[in-house]
């Protein structure tokens, strides 16, 4: 033992071990701090990126997220043929229409394939001829061969139709399909948009005939015949506006 008090001993430290500890000491907090503000960074970029992924994306997301599972081409799944059964049953001006994605799939900018846009829910429109109501319709959907209403509709006051599904017939489809030389067509309807949506399948480029509900609100026309691109672009500027 010795008899160096505490005092002492503390005087007996070099200057040199005291200004190495301190530089020690000094050398350790930056790296907290460096690490603490990537951390920090890193909390702020997810909560940002979380936020903008979604924007467009109520249902499910799928859209503007990167998830490309969504976006697996399908075409092959769908047809404009009706059982036969449901034409005995409905009649055979039936109207069968693919459901669209309730997602705003016209803002995805990595979309190919009209296909990738549709759902294999399926909705058989019958005019409604005898209730003296010109354009209404009702929908009916089908579950293991048996048939039920889904919904009935009237064409809005002063409506002049075919607008949407509103007094839409197959003559009126195939007359404006006359001009284009086509494999096949689908129609396809938007609850969102409330707009039919005929899919013109070619060789070449598909093309799309709509008969929009409100045709004041979308910029596409009762009728009117557009690209994939083209009419993405007038959707996504009704949707922006």
């Amino acid at each position: 033992m010795t008899n160096e008090k505490p005092y002492e001993a503390l005087d007996s430290i070099s200057e040199k071990h005291i200004s190495e500890a301190g530089a020690c000491h000094q050398a350790k907090k930056p790296g907290w701090i460096k690490w603490g503000a990537i951390a920090a960074c890193l909390c702020v970029v997810i909560v940002v990126g979380i936020y903008f992924a979604y924007p467009f994306n109520p249902d499910d997301g799928g859209f503007g997220n990167g998830d490309a599972t969504l976006f697996a081409e399908h075409r092959e799944d769908f047809s404009s043929e009706i059982p036969s059964d449901i034409l005995a049953q409905l009649g055979d001006n039936t109207i069968k229409a693919y459901l669209l994605r309730t997602n705003d799939w016209f803002l995805a900018t990595d979309m190919t394939d009209y296909s990738q846009a549709l759902t294999n829910d399926v909705l058989y429109i019958v005019q409604d001829t005898g209730n003296g109501e010109s354009g209404a319709y009702t929908a009916y959907t089908e579950e293991d061969g048996a048939i039920s209403k889904d919904h009935g509709a009237t064409p809005p006051a002063n409506a002049t139709v075919p607008c949407g599904f509103f007094g839409l017939t197959n003559p009126m489809i195939e007359d404006d399909l006359s001009e284009i030389d086509y494999m096949d067509s689908i129609v396809t309807y938007s609850t969102r948009l409330r707009t039919v949506i005929v899919w013109v399948q070619r060789l070449e480029e598909d093309l799309f005939v709509t008969y929009p509900t409100r045709p004041d609100l979308l910029g596409v026309e009762v009728g009117g015949i557009y690209t994939l691109p083209e009419m993405q672009e007038k959707l996504t500027d009704a949707y922006n506006q």
